[in-house]
This record gives structure tokens, sequence and C-alpha cells, in this order.
């Protein structure tokens, strides 16, 4: 990697850019137990942490991230109905960012540039279940074309991480200009 490449390992959520942050924080409020509910306008079936944070979102993406919550849902349903064990996402509020997290957002970032080979790699390092990965896709895929569409676009280069490390970012700013080595 360049001098002039930023790279992040962050382990606090502060510590990442506001796209990646955003990202982060939409997945610890869309991913969470389901608790019976009395059903919301387009959020019937989702969890308590689905419904309340889809409020919080702008009216004209609201249908859009219920979607990604719908995802989410499906993939971790079916893990529990595998019998597999439940993705290391933390509670909404806590700073410090998991390994899990991170590689979702590798997945995310890899998906909203149009590399799903690279998604799929970043998922394999969250579960080496094909049918986890296979489930998670339309998931980080859906939450990188919401955070497209709201204007976050996370880093352009992702590589894979290397094995216990974080992945890689590298934004748009600090990648290097072309014809200034």
């Amino acid at each position: 990697m360049s001098g002039n490449a930023m790279s992040s390992y962050a382990t606090v959520l502060s510590d990442l850019p506001c796209g990646e942050r955003l990202a982060v924080w939409t997945v610890r409020r869309l991913v969470g137990p389901v608790h019976p509910m009395p059903s919301c306008s387009g959020a019937a079936g989702l969890s308590v942490n689905a419904r309340s944070a889809l409020g919080l979102f702008l009216p004209c993406n609201r249908r859009e991230f219920a979607d990604v919550a719908q995802a989410f849902h499906n993939a971790l349903a079916w893990m529990a109905r595998q019998r597999l064990p439940l993705l290391d996402i933390a509670m909404a509020g806590v700073m410090h960012v998991t390994d899990v997290e991170r590689r979702l957002l590798a997945a995310t970032a890899a998906a909203q540039a149009g590399h799903d080979d690279e998604a799929r790699i970043a998922l394999r390092d969250v579960s080496d279940h094909d049918g986890v990965v296979t489930r998670l896709m339309p998931a980080i895929t859906l939450l990188g074309a919401c955070l497209a569409g709201a204007g976050y676009w996370l880093g352009v280069r992702v590589a894979r991480p290397m094995l216990h490390c974080a992945p890689h970012y590298t934004s748009v700013a600090a990648a290097p200009a072309i014809g200034h080595a």
C-alpha cells in the first residue's frame, strides 16, 4: 500500500469516516432480536430495533431500509434454523467495532463498488458456510445501495483482510491522483 493511501483498522466507531459509521449504525439498528409487536406501516415482522430505526430514516428511504432490515432478518433467521452461531453485532450505542462488523463493512463497500466477488470473500471471512454468504449478499448489497442513494459511498478499494486482521479501507480522498506518484 502506498504511503499516501489511508487504511483504517478502526476498532472504535468514532474513528470511522461518516459513511462507515452510518453503515455500522444501520446494521446495529436493523439487526436485533425479534419481539412480537403490533404491525406498523411497512414494518410487519421486523425486529423492534428495525422498527424503531425505520422512523429515523428520511421518508423517501424508509421502504428501502425496511427491505435491508428484512434481508438481514431473513439471513439471521436462516442461521438460527440451521443452528449456526449468530453474527457478532454490537448493540446500538457501543463504541467498539467488532471484527464481524468490519468484515460486513468491507463486504458492503465492495458490493457498493460493484465488486461482488470481493464482497463474497469478505462475507466468507464472516462465515465459511456457503448458505450464510448466499443469504447475507442481498442484505449488504441493499445496504450499500441505500447508503449510496443517501449520498454515502464507502471506501473505493477494499482488500481482503489477512487472517485475524481487519479489512483495509481506502477513501476516495486518500487515493493517489493520476500522474502524481
